[in-house]
Order: C-alpha cells, then sequence, then structure tokens
C-alpha cells in the first residue's frame, strides 16, 4: 500500500482552487467549468526519491454554506493550500478568516 498525502484546498468561492488542482493535474485549465459543490478529490501519483505516493487534493466549496462539512475533514490533512485571488482584496483579507 503506497503512502498517501492528504491536501486541503481552502479559499474564498471563485478564488481558482479547481483550477489550480486541474491544471496541476493535467497541465490545462478550463475556463468554462462549474463551482464546486461541497467537497471534491483530485488524486495525484507521485514518485520522490525513488517512493511513490499517492497524493489526495480535497478540494473545497468556498460558499459559507460549506464551511462546516470543510472543516470536518481538516483533522485528516497533512497539509492545507489556502487560495485567494489576487485581484481581489476581500478574497485577500478572507484569509484571515481561514487561517482561524
Amino acid at each position: 500500500m503506497k503512502p498517501k498525502i492528504n491536501i486541503m484546498m481552502i479559499g474564498d468561492a471563485a478564488v481558482g482552487k479547481t483550477s489550480i488542482l486541474k491544471w496541476y493535474d493535467k497541465r490545462k485549465i478550463n475556463a468554462a467549468h462549474i463551482a464546486t459543490s461541497g467537497l471534491d478529490q483530485v488524486t495525484i501519483m507521485k514518485t520522490i526519491d525513488g517512493n511513490e505516493f499517492k497524493v489526495i487534493f480535497w478540494d473545497t466549496a468556498g460558499q459559507e454554506k460549506f464551511r462546516t462539512l470543510t472543516y470536518q475533514y481538516f483533522k485528516n490533512a497533512d497539509g492545507i493550500v489556502i487560495a485567494f485571488d489576487l485581484t481581489s482584496s476581500e478574497s485577500f483579507n478572507g484569509v484571515k478568516e481561514w487561517l482561524k
């Protein structure tokens, strides 16, 4: 059984979390995608120094109504990526709330 690493992608709605994962997974971005509803996952196999890992990225919905669902997955996370939109000071300010 390969070791697995759980990474949570969090941040406000429409900041590009799904686009980042799609680019990382397939090296392409689809400009017309549907917003994440609740939680989605992308699994990527990575080999580092000859060791193969299963990296599971949990793509979370940024809407307030899904935050309680998102918080339940934090306890199993090995890492967290907080995304924000560089063109939106509101999403940057939202980082403080995600850090809480």
